[in-house]
């Protein structure tokens, strides 16, 4: 599970409402949920700002090898 899933789970949150949030669309939050498609850089930096740090805009990184 992503931090953006884990974050969305304990806070009782829907894609739609999320998405709302962040300005993106309810898919993309179920897209980025599921680990299948990561946000742009400004995205990801409105999720750090709405979740209050709990999903980092590096979490969305590959750590290099």
């Amino acid at each position: 599970m992503n931090k953006l899933a884990a974050y969305l789970d304990a806070h009782g949150v829907s894609n739609k409402a999320f998405a709302e949030r962040v300005g993106c669309s309810r898919v993309m939050v179920s897209l980025m949920r599921a680990g299948t498609t990561p946000p742009g850089l400004r995205l990801a930096a409105k999720i750090e700002r709405e979740t209050d740090g709990a999903v980092p805009a590096t979490s969305w990184v590959e750590a290099a090898e």
